[in-house]
């Protein structure tokens, strides 16, 4: 984009560009925020200008500017070179994320004639400036003073959106009303001083308000058609168009658009990580009746979707919801807050519009949905309401929404009765305790410096309110401590990133890893660990050892992307407590693959060898709520030692583990790790896999950008293309060697099934060496997509209960000979490899396992559940999933 020359006929010509622009686009957008993502955009190096998602990246042959994981302005740039373009229509912030280098450098925003704005100083590291735009609107630049800076994204936040362009008077028309004021501005007689106005009459949008725009307005006048209804029949509405989670930065578009030739707003959504929301606030209404009426047009059939909430408050200030959506099997629905589904006999279907009529009664504590002509009623714990919400979905990206302008009444002559026959539906929802945390009674921590600290205080309470660069491992020795983390307003958990920490000094691309490397350590009694994300570590993510090492909790974590297991219990810790914690793409690199379970609780994870039935239950670890995906190794192992390789005199044992609503999958995969199952799916590479990133640090930076290109844009071959063929393709394109415990190795021999160690196997019970009164207690646990076992006993001959449990697409289902079953009721399962090895029968007990007639809709539903779950993760949220109580 080179600069604009001034000459009177190219700025005629643009201001007749901008007014056809303008009239198209009046009242066509309520975004107030727009927000860029350089670490999604296409790796590639630049030599002239690139336009995308409405920037411009600038550049030339001699001034070449790189895209990789972010916007790499390679040096010092200008207006016509290394630089960002946009356009800003009115007093904005700018605000950018990015780093320099080791010392400090400067982004430069200016505009077209290269006159600066303001500078942002940048770091080493990355951190995020903003710059504050006070001008009418116009082009502007964004570059480097100097040396190169790395730009990860940005984003554009005007203050208001009450004045579009050309309507200086914000009556809702463009006339000449509008081009006498600027006229009396640009003379002298009645200057605008505020700064919206400004902009509005900056029609052209060329940094300055003159005659030109009084021109464009008289050229382009706009008075919409009168109507004879009013928009809120009463009740002023104030609108905010946004997304949700707030704390993520999208993936795509989410966004509300006006659609003028029909008068209703588009909620658009490209995004997988987030929803488009938006939102008609009104003064609170706590009495009486009320009436709100409009139309919704979903773009997809879909399940459980309450997308136009009428928000509010219960007695105790509660947030709750009623709304217009759908049931479990797709019918339309009133949606209520405790889980309940009222619902009609219409079957959603996509791209018909849904007229609706709410009518409240927050005295009587009732609401009548009347959708399409079918009425339906229900009670609502709402005593006071304050918004209308429509909402996409963050786990379909192709859920798009039309939707009406509301409109709430006062008043209804409707008396509701709540005696209509309808269909009822229940799920279980269940909230986590990471939305609201009091650190009244411990310390706030913002860095590892004063982490590190506060740990050397006995029962010291420790909050961490953001996320954390970890330089050393974190240790809990003393007893009664807790680390817990403090969630944003959406629930994001702060992050502790292990990723250069000291450790025991090892280089563990060439070496194995020990205890020295795990990221959290827990080597004391009663501490808690809560609301985290814990990532990077060399060794284990989170590792509970130690003899007598009991009454510990760990809730609401995620664990991913370490270089052993997320979670380990060994070594004489028993009596620990682990809910809703989800471990995912964790792999030991060097040992190829093994050890690096989801969650290895495992080597002695239990007490001296007991002697009575209270000691017994006492010796049990608990895993509550948990999920384990697509790590190297086991969903959940509990391999067990012989005496004579124990430490231990007398020996220890892992004697009782539960597990209660518990899902893992696809475990225990070579290909996956490398990211073939990512590249046949048609997804962007995982660059943080734990064997991707060893390999990045193995080749050179070009040939691994030309790997993550080609991968990105789906060039490395067919989409369908088999493992072993996308292994020797990589093989080629990196002529890579990894070291590993085998020797260094080429990448389809690291993968090999003679080179391999991780095991296929979602919950392995045990080893040879399991006590034989040891029992495996599982609750309403699902596990499917694993080569070898959904359910292995691993050799182990323990005892089993196995109650409300699916097993689906593995090689054995159910690999449990072996064992004896003290229960077994409600077992599922279907689609294996190999048929079911079941355990005995206890004294009493039925061994067999089912496959319900509507066993496929159960499976699509648990894939669909497991989706969510892999979508809260990426945007640092847990929650436990209803999914068991829609099977079980």
């Amino acid at each position: 984009m080179k600069r604009l020359k001034k000459s009177v006929a190219t700025v005629l010509a643009f201001v007749m560009v901008w007014s056809l622009m303008s009239l198209q686009s009046f009242g066509a957008t309520i975004t107030k925020s727009t927000t860029w993502n350089f670490t999604k955009w296409t790796a590639q190096t630049l030599t002239n200008d690139y336009s995308y998602d409405n920037l411009t990246v600038t550049a030339t042959s001699a001034k070449t500017v790189s895209i990789n994981s972010g916007i790499n302005l390679g040096g010092g740039g200008a207006v016509d070179y290394r630089s960002i373009a946009f356009t800003a229509t009115g007093p904005c912030t700018i605000s950018v994320n990015a780093k320099g280098g080791s010392t400090t450098r400067y982004l430069v925003l200016a505009n077209s004639n290269g006159a600066e704005y303001g500078r942002i100083a940048t770091g080493s590291s990355y951190g995020t400036g903003t710059f504050n735009y006070t001008g009418v609107g116009e082009n502007l630049y964004i570059y480097s003073a100097g040396s190169g800076i790395t730009l990860s994204s940005m984003s554009l936040t005007y203050s208001t959106t009450a004045h579009k362009k050309g309507d200086v008077n914000n009556d809702g028309k463009v006339d000449k009303a509008d081009a006498a004021i600027v006229l009396k501005h640009i003379n002298g007689v009645s200057t605008i001083t505020d700064a919206d106005q400004l902009a509005a009459a900056n029609y052209n949008n060329d940094g300055v308000v003159n005659a030109l725009d009084a021109v464009a307005i008289l050229n382009n006048q706009y008075v919409p058609e009168e109507t004879t209804e009013t928009t809120t029949e009463g009740v002023a509405l104030d609108t905010v168009a946004g997304y949700e989670p707030s704390g993520v930065t999208p993936d795509g578009v989410a966004e509300v658009v006006y659609q003028s030739d029909t008068d209703d707003y588009l909620l658009k959504d490209t995004s997988t990580n987030c929803s488009a929301t938006w939102k008609n606030s009104f003064d609170t209404i706590s009495s009486g009746k009320v009436t709100i009426t409009g139309y919704a047009t979903p773009s997809k059939a879909s399940s459980k979707w309450a997308f136009a909430r009428v928000l509010g408050n219960d007695s105790d200030g509660n947030s709750v919801y009623f709304a217009l959506g759908t049931d479990a099997d797709k019918n339309i629905s009133l949606c209520l807050s405790d889980g309940t589904y009222v619902s009609t006999d219409l079957a959603i279907t996509a791209n018909q519009k849904y007229t609706y009529e709410f009518v409240v009664d927050l005295d009587m504590g009732a609401v009548q949905l009347t959708v399409n002509g079918k009425t339906v009623t229900g009670s609502i714990t709402a005593k006071s309401i304050n918004a209308i919400y429509n909402v996409t979905a963050v786990s379909d990206n192709a859920r798009n929404l039309t939707v009406s302008k509301p409109v709430v009444k006062l008043g209804s002559d409707v008396v509701i009765t709540t005696t209509t026959e309808t269909t009822t539906e229940t799920t279980t929802t269940t909230t986590t305790e990471t939305t609201t945390v009091n650190t009244a009674d411990g310390v706030e921590v913002k860095d590892y410096s004063s982490l590190a600290t506060a740990l050397n205080t006995a029962n010291a309470k420790i909050y961490v309110m953001n996320d954390i660069d970890c330089e050393e491992q974190i240790k809990l020795s003393k007893g009664e401590q807790s680390i817990i983390g403090v969630p944003d307003e959406n629930g994001v958990l702060p992050v502790l990133n292990f990723e250069n920490m000291v450790g025991k000094g090892t280089d563990i691309i060439n070496a194995s890893s020990s205890d020295g490397d795990v990221g959290l350590r827990i080597t004391s009694k009663d501490n808690v660990v809560r609301n985290l994300v814990i990532e990077f570590a060399h060794d284990n993510g989170i590792q509970i050892k130690g003899s007598e090492v009991t009454g510990n909790e760990v809730k609401n974590c995620i664990l991913r992307y370490n270089n052993d297991s997320g979670m380990q219990i060994t070594g004489g810790a028993y009596n620990n407590a682990v809910e809703n914690i989800y471990s995912y793409r964790n792999c030991d690199v060097y040992t190829l693959g093994s050890n690096a379970d989801g969650f290895a609780v495992k080597l002695s994870a239990g007490p001296e060898e007991v002697t009575s039935a209270s000691e017994f239950q006492n010796s049990k670890n608990t895993f509550v709520n948990c999920y384990s995906w697509e790590n190297s190794d086991d969903g959940w192992d509990s391999f067990d030692y012989p005496s004579s390789k124990q430490n231990f005199n007398p020996n220890r044992w892992t004697y009782k583990n539960v597990y209660e609503n518990c899902i893992c999958w696809g475990n225990g995969s070579a290909p996956l790790q490398l990211g073939y199952t990512d590249y046949v799916n048609g997804k962007t590479l995982d660059e943080n896999l734990p064997v991707i990133r060893r390999i990045k640090a193995l080749v050179s930076s070009d040939v691994y950008n030309s790997f993550v290109s080609d991968y990105n844009n789906g060039n490395l071959g067919s989409r369908t293309m088999s493992s072993s063929t996308y292994l020797s393709t990589l093989d080629s394109k990196l002529s890579v060697s990894i070291p590993s415990s085998k020797g260094t190795l080429s990448i389809t021999n690291y993968c090999s099934s003679s080179n391999w160690g991780g095991n296929p196997n979602g919950f392995k019970l045990g080893s040879a060496y399991t006590q034989s009164i040891s029992e495996r207690t599982l609750v309403n646990c699902i596990s499917f997509d694993h080569t070898s076992a959904g359910f292995d006993k691993n050799n182990a001959k323990c005892n089993v209960e196995l109650k409300n449990c699916l097993s689906f697409d593995n090689g054995y289902n159910y690999h449990l000979s072996g064992t004896t079953a003290k229960a077994f009721s409600n077992v599922l399962g279907w689609n294996y490899s190999k048929s079911d090895d079941l355990p005995t029968a206890g004294s009493g007990v039925a061994v067999k396992v089912s496959k319900p007639s509507n066993y496929s809709t159960i499976e699509t539903n648990v894939r669909n559940a497991s989706d969510e779950l892999v979508s809260w993760a990426k945007n640092n949220t847990v929650n436990p999933s209803g999914i068991f109580s829609q099977i079980f």
